[in-house]
């Protein structure tokens, strides 16, 4: 779901205490005497047609939509049919979506988004009226005897005040849905790290990753669950982060070992193990990365999570190093940005050529760098630097 592309678009900005921040310029208002930066938090919470949005997308996850070009069922079309209104009457008797300018475009707008698929035309299918997180909103209860108004209650307070796990054995998070994609949008500005942070230069040699494996076999253990779960359940059940975690808890436990029976803390393992702490972390995010985005094998289309899991330690390795080159590249790609706008003129044309023209190698100090408090900023950081940085010369290599 896009967030600006559809309303505006987005830049940084220094905020009161230094901080860069990325705001939303809306289109509407650009070139005209109201064109600012908007706040993106009051934006995501304030502007109708995102609001719209963000409570749809929550209805589509609960009351399913039908595939493709199929027709809905008649359960589909009720169910939908229900929610959609208990969620607009919600919507407006609590003030979160104002239809006070603009009443009848808004109602049509909500009623084309819970029926996408038209008034014409049904399918005689039934049961495909839960969506993926009907059960966490609505439980065992059958789609048709929900309660809709107490589902729509649940969404307001997963989308604006405490967004709810899918499993609800796990407690909520701290801020709503659209608080946390507001903040992630926010913080969303070119990286950079102090000249003295422990993170500037991480790097691991291939020594480090044989002290790695032998403190264990994480690849091997990981995919085992991952097997394991699969087979208990006929291919139903599929490893999650959580099912992962205590495998690579306990490789931290071996591979930080404060000599008393237990692990060092977070900052000690770093300081004293940077580039071993600096592949377990990489480790971490592969599984972290892997887990989240797999979809579900679906009609005997795709393969299973233990089929995408790196099978042993060295091709586990081969992905971490593939990801942190990813990673190198996106900076490097920011970097550039950061040098172009740097040498671009207060005035006159933009152009490639400015950064020739008009070199200035101290973007440290560049109105689009981020600061962190007080500190200078260096170049964005890169996951690999080992030390090398790239030349800051158009002419270097």
């Amino acid at each position: 779901m896009f967030i600006i592309k559809p309303y505006g678009r987005s830049h940084t900005d220094f905020e009161s205490e230094g901080q860069l921040r990325r705001k939303i310029r809306l289109d509407k208002d650009i070139g005209t005497l109201h064109d600012k930066p908007v706040d993106v938090d009051e934006f995501t919470k304030t502007h109708p047609e995102i609001v719209i949005a963000q409570w749809i997308s929550a209805i589509d996850k609960i009351a399913a939509k039908p595939r493709g070009n199929n027709k809905p069922t008649l359960e589909q079309r009720d169910f939908r049919q229900r929610l959609g209104e208990a969620a607009l009457e919600l919507l407006t008797g609590k003030g979160l979506l104002d239809l006070s300018n603009r009443k009848g475009d808004l109602e049509r707008l909500w009623r084309s988004k819970i029926h996408p698929y038209g008034k014409e035309g049904t399918d005689k299918g039934k049961g495909r009226e839960r969506g993926r997180w009907y059960k966490r909103f609505a439980g065992e209860t059958e789609p048709a005897d929900a309660d809709a108004a107490a589902i729509a209650e649940k969404i307001r307070e997963h989308l604006h005040e405490r967004e709810y796990r899918i499993s609800p054995g796990r407690p909520d998070k701290r801020r709503g849905r659209i608080a946390a994609r507001a903040a992630s949008i926010v913080r969303s500005v070119p990286p950079s790290v102090p000249p003295d942070s422990p993170d500037e230069g991480r790097c691991w040699s291939a020594q480090d990753e044989k002290d790695y494996e032998k403190a264990g076999n994480v690849a091997a253990q990981i995919r085992g669950r991952a097997e394991k779960l699969e087979q208990e359940a006929g291919g139903r059940n599929r490893l999650s982060v959580r099912d992962a975690a205590p495998v690579l808890y306990e490789q931290y436990g071996r591979l930080f070992p404060d000599g008393n029976g237990t692990a060092l803390g977070v900052s000690e393992a770093r300081k004293k193990y940077p580039r071993v702490f600096a592949l377990h972390c990489a480790v971490k995010d592969t599984y972290a990365r892997i887990l989240e985005n797999h979809r579900p094998v679906e009609k005997g289309r795709g393969k299973s999570v233990a089929q995408v899991l790196p099978a042993d330690m060295n091709t586990l390795f081969r992905l971490v190093e593939a990801k942190a080159r990813n990673r190198d590249l996106n900076a490097l790609v920011r970097l550039g940005k950061l040098l172009h706008y740097q040498a671009a003129p207060s005035s006159g044309q933009d152009a490639p050529g400015n950064v020739v023209d008009n070199w200035r190698p101290d973007i440290a100090r560049s109105r689009y760098q981020p600061r962190r408090g007080n500190r200078k900023s260096s170049a964005p950081k890169r996951s690999s630097a080992c030390g090398a940085t790239p030349s800051h010369s158009p002419h270097g290599r």
